[in-house]
This record gives structure tokens, sequence and C-alpha cells, in this order.
């Protein structure tokens, strides 16, 4: 009886339809994939967390055994304690649900996934507004061409969203309720997320000292970073048992050193990064430790990792995924190294690259897509920090802690991390500029019709 009422319910019925578009959407573009041998674990990135989900099913352990390196620095052990286990162990149990390591049944799930990060956007736009803004950015969301491409990808950031858009719900809630129970389980959420992303681990301290400061809830603050941690500390006891190291992940060090650091050296010296980064593998081998490189290298190009860290954190907001929609949609990926020309040659050259390469109008379309989103999500997320709500203070950290860490790299699946809290700010920053042009065009009506009437009336006293 519940069920029937609930879809007799005409908004109810509008969110249901809201939740079909984006499984049509995401559904119909994996099946065109498919229809030209997409594999889904072809990649660097997939086919390691294929080969980790493969080993914990069929061998019960934990392992990239298998799987052969393209660099002489990055073995099987360095990965190993590299990935963290979220993403492996949630692609392990839908192959044990498929059968079998069976890589074209991931994407099948993280479509659902998705489709439950819409539902989520929607519970996050009502809790903080209400239901039309919550069905608009849920809609917003179902179209997004970054959520729609990666949904169907074996990549860990759809998954990753979905956690962190809990979290934040959470959060609110428990803002709102003053609960310690939901504080906890945003913290655990949190935490479940920092077990798949590390740094989400960081923006939960974050996350504590604006609890803080919003409402002088020390114990509050206190429980979500802990439980956060306390989430994360098996694994870090695991990778120093096994690999001899005390930490959840080692991908932060790595990417410091063999990506924002390499391009802010070959900024400086011109030398391509990939040059850069055989040096370093080098130095690496030889015994010099990874802390001693980071800290000489970032006192000798520190302007230029700033400088990248500033552009890429703008670029977030706008990048599109050309190379994915031609592997996606023609079967094909075309490489053209526009990042890297971008580093060494600047702007034009990286320009000129991008712009001839095939799949530049679906990257187009995606760029202006992102574009009008992070203006209007961005416009009201500012212009509302003077109220001091929860939502805008927590949503405008997340939005700054995860631009700032992208760096050199900036691909769009970087930004699902924060696009669904990005399309509740976009759906109410549409609402008021729609608001105020109605307010103006009906001031405008108002005062022709005053117009018409002193033009038609005989003026005051005309009988003097």
């Amino acid at each position: 009886m519940q069920s029937i009422r609930f879809i007799s319910d005409a908004g109810h019925r509008k969110l249901l339809l809201v939740l079909l578009l984006a499984a049509v959407l995401r559904y119909a573009l994996i099946a065109l994939a498919y229809s030209h041998g997409y594999n889904p674990a072809s990649m660097s990135d997939p086919l390691q967390y294929h080969i980790l989900a493969s080993n914990l099913l069929e061998k019960h352990k934990y392992s990239l055994e298998g799987w052969v390196a393209i660099h002489k620095w990055e073995n099987p052990s360095f990965w190993e304690r590299n990935r963290t286990p979220v993403f492996p162990f949630f692609i392990a149990a839908v192959y044990k649900i498929a059968g079998g390591p069976k890589p074209y049944a991931a994407p099948l799930v993280l479509i659902l996934v998705s489709c439950c990060t819409v539902l989520l956007v929607y519970a996050v736009g009502k809790q903080v507004f209400d239901h039309r803004i919550g069905l608009l950015a849920g809609t917003l969301f179902a179209l997004s061409p970054t959520s729609v491409l990666y949904a169907g990808s074996m990549f860990p950031d759809t998954l990753h969203a979905a956690i962190v858009t809990a979290g934040y719900w959470t959060l609110l809630k428990a803002l709102s309720n003053r609960r310690y129970g939901l504080y906890a389980l945003s913290g655990a959420l949190l935490g479940l997320a920092g077990l798949i992303r590390p740094s989400t681990l960081y923006l939960a301290l974050c996350i504590s000292v604006s609890i803080v400061w919003l409402q002088r809830e020390w114990k509050a603050a206190l429980l979500v970073a802990v439980l956060a941690w306390v989430v994360a500390l098996p694994w870090a006891v695991r990778n120093l048992l096994v690999h001899g190291h005390f930490e959840v992940s080692g991908i932060g060090s790595y990417n410091m050193l063999y990506y924002n650091l390499a391009y802010a050296r070959s900024r400086a010296t011109g030398v391509h990064p990939d040059q850069i980064r055989e040096l370093y593998a080098t130095q690496e081998l030889s015994g010099v430790s990874r802390k001693v490189l980071i800290e000489q290298e970032a006192r000798k190009y520190w302007k230029q990792l700033l400088k990248n860290q500033i552009i890429g954190a703008v670029m977030f907001w706008f990048v599109p995924d050309r190379g994915r929609w031609t592997e996606i949609i023609f079967g094909r990926a075309v490489v053209t190294y526009a990042r890297e020309r971008l580093w060494q040659s600047g702007f034009s050259a990286a320009a000129r690259s991008y712009l001839s390469a095939p799949g530049i109008g679906l990257a187009f379309a995606q760029f202006v897509f992102n574009a009008l989103t992070a203006f209007f999500g961005l416009w009201w997320a500012i212009a509302s920090l003077k109220t001091k709500s929860p939502a805008t203070i927590l949503g405008c950290l997340f939005f700054l802690f995860y631009s700032m860490l992208t760096g050199t790299v900036a691909v769009g699946r970087y930004r699902l991390q924060v696009e669904p809290i990005l399309m509740v700010f976009v759906a109410k920053g549409l609402e008021r500029i729609f608001t105020l042009r109605h307010a103006g065009e009906g001031e405008n009506h108002s005062t022709k019709a005053a117009q018409s009437v002193l033009k038609h009336s005989k003026p005051p006293f005309a009988f003097i």
C-alpha cells in the first residue's frame, strides 16, 4: 500500500522519471560501447583493479600477481600497497555474483551506483532547499556528461562519489539534529571513501574544524575525525605487516613526485615529463628515499609547482574527456598529449593539438555543460556564504579541497567527487536567476501599465 501511494504521488513519479532517465542514458552508452568490443579493463588502472578483484575471488588474496609493470620501478608490491581495498573488493563481489571474473559485469553494477547517487542528490537538495530543487539537482546530475561517461567505466570515482555524497548528506542531518550517531556514521562513510581515495581522510579532518567553527561541537568534530581514521587504520596496519609501510596508501607521495613535481620540472626545464620520471625512478632505485627527493625538488621548483596546482584547480571545473568519449563511442582512444604540450609549450600548442583530434564535438559539449554548471553552482555557493549555513560552508570546503588537490592531472573523473553536491547549488542558482528575471519582467509590466494609465487620464487641475 505504501509503495502504491509513493508511485501515485506526482512528485515521486517525477523522481522515478529522473531515475529512469539516468539509467537509460548510462545503459545506452555502455551498450553502444559493448557493441564494438569495448573492454572495461583495457586501461592501466582498471586492469589493476580487475587483477586484484580476480585474485581476491579465485586465490583469496590481495595480490597483483599476473600484472606486468610498464615502468621499471612499478613492481606489483609497489602498487599493492598503493591500491586501497574498497573498490577491488567491490569488483570482486560483482564478479562473485556474475559467476567469475567478467569485466563487462562491473560497469553494469556501477551504473546502478550512479543512479543511486542521483537519488542522493535529490535527497540533499530536498533537505537543504526543497523538493523542487532536489528534483532539478537530480535531473542535472542524471544528465551530467561526466557522470554518464564514467558510470560505465571501471574507475573507482563513481563509487567514491556516491559514498562522499552519502557522507555529506549524513553530516547535514547530524548538524541539523545534533545527533552523535549521525556524526559517527558520517565519519565512518568518509573513512570508507578514504579507502577508495586516501585524500578524503584529510577532508574529514577539515570537516571537523568546520564543525567546531559552525557549532562549537568539539565532541562531534572529534567523532567525525576519529571514526574516519579508525575505519582506515586496519588497512594501514595490514600494509605495515605485509609491506613494511605504516600507511593507508603510498599514492600521495607517488603522485607528488611522478606527476606534480615531474610536470613542474618539465615546465621549468623543457624536458619531457617521462624523462624526468625515469630520472626520479633511477634515483629511487639507487637508494635515495622518495621523501628526500620530494623535499629536494619542491625547494627547486616550488613556483612552477604552485602555478601548476592553481592551473589544475581551474581546469578541474572545465576539463572534458575527449579521449574517453572516442573510446566509448568509436571504439578507439585517440591520444593527443595535449597535457604535456600545455606544461612544455603553453596553452596555444595544447589547444592546437586538442582541437585537431577526433571527438572534439563531444568534448566541446561536455566543456559547455561543465562551464555552465560551475558558473551557476559556484556563483550561488559564494553568494550564500554570508548566511554561514552548514550546507554552503561544507559544500565550499568540498569544492576547494578536491579542486586544489587535482594538480597537473585534471581529468574529468576527478570532478565527480564534487559534482553531486555541486548540482544542488546549480539548481538553486538557476532558480534564483529565473526568479530575478520574472521579478524584473513583472516590474517592467507594472511600469508600462502605470504609464498607460497616466497617458490616457486627464491631468489634474485641467479645468483651470
